[in-house]
């Protein structure tokens, strides 16, 4: 039976990215998905990354979905998240978002804000919820013209 939905996470082993993994899981059970988990490293060594693709999987074989483990190395995350969701067919990025204020997240480069900017395919924040009022969606500039895109916050 062919897959309805592939959805990538991007997943560096953070709380942030275990709780967008689980999430993935979640919608990929719902309508028959395939989870692609890619792991971008850029200053990890192979062995720490096989590591951390094996603490994900060790999470999907729990689960009834059919998924992918991918590692790739690049010091530019955010353009190898796009381009191997682009490249792989995805439906939907997951990303883990550790919440950064719009002015921490430009001075700092958040991974997160940039994936969301520059991919045509929609992206899905995972962070944890703090307080406050929740956007519901954010105008954003992007390399391929100014689109509105949605953002969730998921509650714990």
């Amino acid at each position: 039976m062919k897959p309805l939905m592939k959805i990538l996470v991007a997943y560096d082993g953070s709380a942030h990215s275990e709780k967008a993994l689980d999430e993935a899981i979640s919608v990929a059970d719902k309508f028959r998905g395939n989870v692609v988990v890619l792991h971008v490293a850029w200053n990890e060594t192979d062995q720490e990354s096989r590591q951390l693709l094996r603490r994900a999987e060790d999470r999907l074989k729990d689960s009834n979905v059919r998924y992918e483990l991918k590692s790739d190395r690049s010091e530019y995350v955010p353009r190898r998240i796009v381009r191997v969701a682009t490249d792989e067919a995805c439906d939907l990025i997951m990303v883990g978002s550790r919440g950064l204020s719009r002015e921490k997240s430009w001075v700092l480069g958040s991974v997160s804000s940039r994936v969301l900017e520059d991919s045509p395919v929609p992206v899905r924040y995972s962070q944890r919820y703090t307080g406050g009022e929740l956007p519901e969606y954010e105008e954003q500039d992007s390399l391929w013209g100014s689109k509105p895109r949605y953002l969730e916050t998921i509650k714990n």
